[in-house]
């Protein structure tokens, strides 16, 4: 179950990171360290079968996700860094990043597949709040993001 909890949470995670606009967005996006704090969806959904749903998407994941580092590195390189509390995660921990408009961002990372896109609907020094569809969820539903921080 921790896999396939991972495979919903961790990509999420991932394209809501990265979302700003213009250059300012993108050197804001490259200077710091950052760590997600919350995944929300509007409506619950049990992830893990466990007959709990949650709007709650950290909750219902491994806690080894909840200290992972991200940077956006220059060149459009993704690193993730597993922090102390260590996944045994085959994801991996590199993939690609790139602004496809002023608010949007597309985030491949490497063992997750296709690329996503994520809505920015906040960027600041401090936090960071992305949105994305959900794969494989019957009826769609949309998770929040919001990333702090971490420097």
């Amino acid at each position: 179950m921790k896999k396939s909890r991972s495979c919903f949470i961790l990509p999420g995670f991932l394209m809501l990171l990265f979302s700003c606009s213009g250059s300012q967005g993108n050197e804001t996006i490259r200077k710091h360290k950052w760590m997600i704090s919350r995944a929300t969806t509007e409506r619950p959904i049990d992830l893990n079968n466990t007959g709990k749903p949650s709007t709650d998407l950290l909750a219902q994941g491994p806690s080894c996700i909840l200290d992972d580092l991200f940077n956006f590195n220059e060149k459009g390189i993704l690193m993730k860094d597993d922090n102390q509390h260590i996944c045994d995660d085959p994801s991996g921990k590199k993939g690609t990043w790139s602004f496809i408009s002023k608010d949007s961002l597309l985030i491949d990372f490497i063992g997750q597949g296709e690329p996503r896109k994520y809505k920015i609907i906040e960027m600041s020094e401090n936090r960071m709040i992305l949105v994305t569809p959900m794969p494989f969820t019957p009826g769609g539903i949309e998770v929040t993001y919001t990333f702090i921080n971490a420097d």
